[in-house]
């Protein structure tokens, strides 16, 4: 065991290495870092060994422990299969079942070495739970991020530095080749009476003021009728975690809390929001937050700006801004501008960055799955090489004999996945708690149960292939050749 982890864990780590800064280097623009160079983690290294050399260390002591138990009689008389072999009640059970013979010989085969098969199946069980509760959630991540982003219909978001006279600024933006429409809003924080925040611990709650009757933005209404009706009515739309947590529903009213003043603000709408959040027609939320120009009228503090190009690339709406910024600046204003499809861009790559390494993980433990099968049925076509031999005098193929041993890799894995889609679930809500996802609605997409399923089968099948080629050369003279031989080669033995 120990010479097994060395050969293992000296690879493993020059890989892992190599492997590592590749890893880094391509999240890192997303994660807005930069690397110079490289150079060996010493710590990393020293884990990598220890758990290399560990590991297969105290996976060997209950096989150890068991070898030393062996007596001399039972190596003498061990024929491979037990006294009450085919006389249980699953064994029973199976020949009522209304299977074709070689099927029902393959279960029955399935269960003669109980200790190898739950070693295997335990492998494939937690790899395919793994791989679909990491896939479900970040697809459900993915799905929910999507559709925030559909729900902002503007393209850039230009905040001045200043404040400045909208309708001024309104008419520099639509000067600009490419603007169809300049939309005002509001962005801030306001506190809410008996809101506390999952991030902050406080009672602040980001609002956002937006213009119902434009469409810079479309909400998800999930309860009430919000400015569907009335684009000016006064009110507040919240999330739905927001109304939860307040115990509120549409036509309560919720307390707002600014310039010192207290506010009591119907409920006109619950929507489907990633974040907590409160919404706000803008003008009503100004006039809260005390945001008004010199004659005293309400002054949004962002643009949101629509552009007349249909799903606009990265680019072309960083041209836009180029433009939008020298206009504003020959003006003298400053602001600050955010390519919205770009922010989204860089979210969902940063999603599906963490996504992969998760699922590489998971995808290396089916691998091990796959190989743990692989060896498990390579030892059954070894240790059966009678019984195929007898199968061969009756008149069996090589393809009933593959058959059989490609059905027994297909009944390991299938129930592998059966125990392993409520186990899916259970990864999927461990690692939303554990990792503080704070996105309203993220769960487990049901679809990586049908690619877990796909993935198993294929798995399955390539681990059971070479097994199973390799049993159809077995003839009738292995029926003559004793045992003890078949593992002996060497010419000092003398059992030769």
């Amino acid at each position: 065991a120990v010479t097994f982890g060395v050969l293992g864990a000296v690879p493993g780590v020059l890989l892992g290495s190599f492997l590592g800064v590749q890893m880094a280097q391509a999240i890192d623009e997303p994660l807005l870092t930069h690397i110079e160079g490289f150079s060996l983690s010493s710590s990393a290294i020293i884990v990598g060994l220890v758990m290399g050399l560990l590991i297969p260390f105290l996976a060997a002591i209950v096989p150890v422990l068991l070898g030393t138990r062996v007596t001399i009689l039972q190596a003498m008389t061990d024929v491979g299969i037990s006294a009450d072999y085919g006389r249980g009640r699953w064994s029973r059970a199976f020949r009522a079942l209304p299977l074709p013979t070689n099927t029902r010989q393959a279960v029955t085969n399935v269960l003669r070495k109980k200790g190898r098969l739950a070693l295997t199946w335990l492998t494939l069980t937690l790899a395919a739970g793994a791989f679909m509760g990491i896939f479900g959630m970040f697809v459900s991540i993915n799905d929910k991020i999507a559709d925030v982003f559909d729900s902002f219909n503007s393209q850039i978001t230009v905040t001045p530095n200043e404040r400045q006279d909208f309708d001024h600024l309104r008419s520099l933006a639509l000067a600009v080749a490419g603007v169809e429409a300049v939309d005002p809003g509001i962005g801030l924080s306001v506190e809410l009476v008996g809101y506390v925040s999952p991030d902050t611990g406080t009672s602040q709650l980001q609002m956002t003021g937006l213009a119902p009757a434009a469409e810079s933005m479309q909400l998800d209404i999930k309860a009430g009728t919000a400015w569907r009706d009335d684009p000016a009515r006064e009110g507040l739309v919240l999330t739905q975690g927001v109304a939860t947590g307040l115990g509120k529903t549409v036509g309560d009213t919720a307390t707002l809390v600014a310039q010192g003043q207290r506010v009591d603000v119907e409920i006109i709408g619950i929507a489907s929001f990633l974040v907590d959040q409160g919404f706000m027609e803008w003008q009503q939320l100004a006039e809260l937050v005390g945001s008004v120009d010199a004659q005293g009228q309400p002054a949004p503090t962002t643009m949101m700006v629509r552009l007349a190009a249909e799903d606009p690339t990265v680019s072309e709406v960083d041209e836009v801004i180029d433009e939008l910024d020298e206009a504003l600046l020959a003006e003298g204003i400053a602001t600050n501008q955010v390519n919205q499809v770009k922010f989204a861009e860089d979210i969902a790559q940063l999603i599906t960055m963490f996504g992969s390494i998760f699922q590489i993980a998971a995808i290396v433990m089916a691998v091990i799955g796959a190989i743990g099968l692989l060896s498990t049925l390579s030892m059954s076509v070894f240790e059966r090489l009678r019984e195929i031999g007898i199968m061969r005098s009756i008149g069996a193929g090589s393809s009933t004999i593959a058959g059989q041993f490609l059905t027994e890799g297909l009944l390991v894995g299938l129930s592998a996945w059966l125990v392993a889609v409520p186990l899916a679930y259970l990864i999927a809500g461990g690692l939303i708690e554990s990792m503080e996802i704070g996105l309203e609605g993220v769960g487990f997409d049901p679809s990586a149960l049908w690619i877990g399923l796909i993935g198993m089968i294929v798995i399955t099948v390539l681990a059971s292939l070479g097994p199973s080629w390799s049993a159809t050369p077995v003839s009738y003279t292995h029926l003559t050749l004793p045992t003890i031989t078949s593992g002996c080669r060497s010419r000092w033995s003398p059992y030769h």
